[in-house]
C-alpha cells in the first residue's frame, strides 16, 4: 500500500499530477510545502474528492505534521511516498532522517 504526502506548487497541472498518483494510492495526507507557491491543500482536497471520492485522504497544511502523520499511519510493507513539490521533497529528508529514517 502506498501513502502520498502531496503539495502543488501554483501554476502546476493538478489534473495530470492526480492522474498519475491516484490510481497507486492507498491514501493521501495533502499538504502546502511551501506558503507562498503551494496550492492550499484545501483546494487540492476537493480535486481528489471529485477524481477518486473513495480515497481516504487528510489535510494537514503544516508540511512536517503531515509527513509525521502519514509516516505514523504506516503499517507492515506500506511504502510512504512524499511527491509533488521539491520543497516538500527537501522537507521530507529533514524530517523523516530526524525520525531515524
Amino acid at each position: 500500500r502506498t501513502h502520498f504526502v502531496l503539495s502543488v506548487s501554483a501554476g502546476k497541472d493538478l489534473g495530470a499530477i492526480l492522474d498519475a498518483l491516484l490510481p497507486l494510492a492507498a491514501e493521501v495526507t495533502l499538504t502546502r510545502a511551501e506558503p507562498r507557491r503551494s496550492l492550499d491543500p484545501a483546494q487540492i482536497a476537493a480535486a481528489v474528492r471529485q477524481a477518486a471520492p473513495g480515497l481516504p485522504l487528510r489535510v494537514v497544511p503544516n508540511p512536517h505534521l503531515a509527513l509525521r502523520a502519514a509516516a505514523q499511519a504506516l503499517g507492515p510493507g506500506d511504502c510512504l511516498c512524499a511527491t509533488g513539490s521539491v520543497y516538500l521533497a527537501g522537507i521530507a529528508r529533514d524530517v523523516l532522517r530526524g525520525a531515524g529514517w
